[in-house]
């Protein structure tokens, strides 16, 4: 779904504005069949795949304007761009806890424990796992269940059946100015500047941490450790990050994305026609950040933790 609006504004007979707003969202939902707890009884029932929902919505925001301004044989112009992007995510995968009735995890070997008392009473010929599974039958015990407990940005924990909801967050912000000076009739100049930065990707509820250090200087101590003949085995922590924990971001700030660009054009005249040139070198700094944390995030891995 996208939406998309803008104006254009005479100031006067040589200057000129145009201003867009640009709204864009992404989504899908994986629909699951259960909010319940997982229960099943191995060899006998399931009554459901219980599959848990999944949602995320990705919103952006672009806003742009520019101005023309022509002065003399200038053409001058200035502009902007602003991109406000988020990455919404909300799952019910750790919100319930699983439960399974399994006649061959009880010790003995396939269930040995259960037929055991059967065959004291009266001796079994045969196999003994039809008997294992028919006494589990009788009992209908859980052997084996696992709790999933969801916390809260403050550690507490939150009620069964809550999901965990994210939000990644980052802004990138574009200026530029630029002048086409026409020289001459046959010879124009174009100069101009690019400026770009992005915010580090942050998660707008605090949940998010940073290791202590960076895995590459991590790797470089052990490089060295080992050329030494001492091994580094440096624990790593990890602490909040990010600026809803008041803490550093995630990586740091690259405030070095100038993009200066030059070019000419030019068309020289003959006796029998005419002949265009243009050149155009181009010095491009710019380095971008893409906003990927759905994908680390799913794999439930840091900086972004599930719980």
């Amino acid at each position: 779904m996208g939406r998309c609006c803008g104006s254009y504004l005479d100031l006067n007979s040589s200057l000129v504005n145009s201003f867009h707003y640009g709204y864009t969202r992404e989504a899908f939902t994986q629909q699951g069949d259960s909010s319940d707890n997982a229960i099943s009884f191995r060899f006998v029932y399931s009554p459901s795949s219980f599959t848990r929902t999944v949602s995320r919505a990705t919103p952006v925001q672009n806003i742009t304007d520019d101005l023309s301004w022509a002065k003399g044989n200038h053409s001058l112009q200035f502009g902007a761009n602003i991109r406000i992007i988020r990455n919404e995510r909300t799952s019910f995968g750790n919100a319930f806890d699983n439960a399974v009735a399994n006649p061959s995890f009880y010790s003995g070997g396939a269930g040995g424990s259960l037929s055991s008392p059967v065959n004291a009473f009266s001796p079994i010929g045969g196999s003994r796992s039809g008997v294992s599974k028919r006494r589990f039958r009788v009992d209908w015990r859980f052997s084996q269940y696992t709790a999933n407990f969801t916390f809260g940005q403050d550690g507490k924990l939150l009620s069964a059946g809550t999901p965990t909801a994210r939000n990644f967050a980052t802004e990138e912000y574009d200026g530029y100015v630029q002048d086409v000076w026409k020289a001459r009739p046959n010879l124009t100049f174009t100069f101009g500047l690019r400026y770009s930065l992005s915010r580090p990707v942050y998660e707008k509820n605090g949940f998010e941490v940073k290791s202590n250090i960076s895995l590459s200087q991590y790797f470089a101590n052990r490089l060295q450790g080992a050329a030494a003949g001492v091994p580094f085995n440096d624990s790593i922590t990890f602490n909040k990050s990010g600026p809803v924990n008041n803490a550093a971001p995630l990586y740091d700030w690259d405030k070095n994305n100038f993009q200066p660009r030059i070019a000419f054009a030019w068309t020289p005249k003959f006796q029998n026609g005419s002949s265009a040139n243009s050149s155009g070198p181009v010095s491009n700094l710019f380095s971008g950040v893409v906003l990927e944390s759905r994908t680390i995030h799913m794999a439930n891995s840091w900086p972004f933790p599930l719980t």
